[in-house]
């Protein structure tokens, strides 16, 4: 469903884990979680980048690191190595350089907003 907001669920994709991180504790297991409106650069650049071209991936149930609400109609999740969840029947790979440009702007959001962090 779409809204006027997007809201993410961010684990560092470099960080191993002792359990899975699955689709169903993502929002638990999350050490950020941003409400962003639509208009924010942040979610501009985000729809960017899942509008790049990717090839076909298979999607790693146990290593979710990221899920976005409310860009598409579901859920996107991204696994740890970059494959991406759009729907059940929409799985893709992105490439190394779409994933790296990935990576660096869920660090910067991370910077820009601490304050919606969980440090232990």
């Amino acid at each position: 469903m779409k809204t006027n907001k997007v809201k993410i669920f961010y684990l560092p994709f470099d960080v191993g884990t002792y359990l899975p991180v699955t689709p169903d504790n993502i929002e638990e297991q999350a050490k950020c979680i941003f409400n962003l409106p639509l208009s924010d650069d942040i979610v501009t650049r985000l729809q960017n980048i899942f509008n790049l071209p990717h090839h076909k991936g298979d999607f790693i149930n146990k290593l979710v690191r990221l899920k976005i609400e409310g860009l598409h109609k579901e859920p996107i999740l991204v696994d740890m190595e970059g494959n991406v969840m759009e729907s059940k029947e929409q799985v893709f790979k992105f490439s190394e350089q779409v994933f790296s440009e990935l990576k660096d702007l869920t660090v910067t959001l991370e910077k820009q907003r601490p304050h919606d962090c969980r440090y232990k």
